[in-house]
C-alpha cells in the first residue's frame, strides 16, 4: 500500500560491486501521477558491476492516472553503466494494471546500449505474465527495449524464460523496442536467434492471480510449460533454492 505523487520503487539499487536481491515478494506500490513518473517493482538506473536478481515475486503495481506509454515496469534497468552485468534469474512478474490516455506497461524493461558490456543483460528462468489493460498508442508488453538499434547488450545466453502479454495484436506483444513488436514467441525467437530457443508463452495458472496479494506460486494440478521447464543457473552464480528454500 505505497503511493507516491512521483516515481514509486520497490527496490531502488545504484551502489555497489556485486549485489544479490533475492527472496523478496514486491505488490501493491503505486504512483498518482498523470505523467512522467513510473512505478518498478525493482530498479537499476546504475551501476552496480554486478547485479543478480533472482526468486522474487512480483506483483500488483500501478500507475491509474497515468497516460504514459511504459508507465508501469516489474523489473526496469535504464542503467548503461560501462562494464557491469545484470542477471536475472527465477523471478515471478505479475502485472494487471489500467491506466488513461497513452498507456502502457513492461514485465521488463531494458535499456539499449551498442556496448555490449554496459548493464548486460542475462536473462534466464523468468516467468512474465503481463494482462494489463493497454489504451491508445500504449502497448502490454512482456519485454520491452528502449531502442532498436542492435541487441548488443542482450546477452546470447538469455533463454528458457516465459513471456505473456494477453491475446496476440498490435497492443498486446511478447517483444517491442519501440519501433519493432513481436505478438507471436515464435516471431520473437527469429528476432532475438540465437537467444530465448527455448523460451515459451502461456498464461500461467498462478495459484492465486484473481485476488490481491496474488500467489505467484504456480498451481501443480494443471499441465504447464513451465513446469519443470528452466534450467539450472550454476555460472555466473549458482542458485540451489528457490524462493520457498
Amino acid at each position: 500500500n505505497n503511493a507516491s505523487a512521483g516515481p514509486m520503487n520497490g527496490i531502488h539499487v545504484t551502489d555497489g560491486v556485486n549485489n544479490y536481491i533475492y527472496g523478496n515478494k514486491i505488490y501493491d506500490n503505486r504512483t498518482t501521477s498523470s505523467s512522467g513518473s513510473v512505478t518498478s517493482g525493482i530498479l537499476i538506473p546504475s551501476g552496480p558491476v554486478n547485479t543478480y536478481i533472482y526468486n522474487n515475486f512480483i506483483s500488483d503495481l500501478k500507475a491509474p492516472n497515468s497516460s504514459d506509454v511504459n508507465a508501469v515496469r516489474g523489473i526496469n534497468i535504464t542503467s548503461t553503466t560501462a562494464n557491469t552485468n545484470i542477471g536475472l534469474y527465477y523471478n515471478t512478474i505479475f502485472l494487471n494494471t489500467a491506466g488513461t490516455g497513452n498507456f502502457g506497461t513492461s514485465g521488463i524493461h531494458h535499456t539499449y546500449s551498442s556496448t555490449a558490456t554496459s548493464a548486460t543483460l542475462d536473462m534466464r528462468d523468468n516467468i512474465v505474465v503481463n494482462l494489463s489493460t493497454p489504451s491508445g498508442t500504449g502497448k502490454t508488453v512482456a519485454f520491452r527495449r528502449s531502442a532498436a538499434t542492435n541487441l548488443n547488450n542482450y546477452s546470447t545466453l538469455s533463454n528458457n524464460n516465459c513471456f505473456y502479454a494477453g491475446t496476440p495484436s498490435t497492443s498486446n506483444v511478447i517483444f517491442f523496442d519501440g519501433t519493432n513488436f513481436d505478438q507471436t514467441m515464435e516471431d520473437f525467437k527469429i528476432r532475438v536467434a540465437p537467444r530465448e530457443g527455448g523460451s515459451v508463452s502461456e498464461n500461467v495458472p498462478f495459484v492465486n492471480s484473481t485476488t490481491a496479494p496474488y500467489d505467484l506460486h504456480v498451481q501443480t494440478t494443471v499441465p504447464t510449460q513451465t513446469e519443470s521447464g528452466g534450467q539450472i543457473i550454476s555460472a555466473p552464480i549458482s542458485i540451489v533454492d528457490d524462493i520457498d528454500g
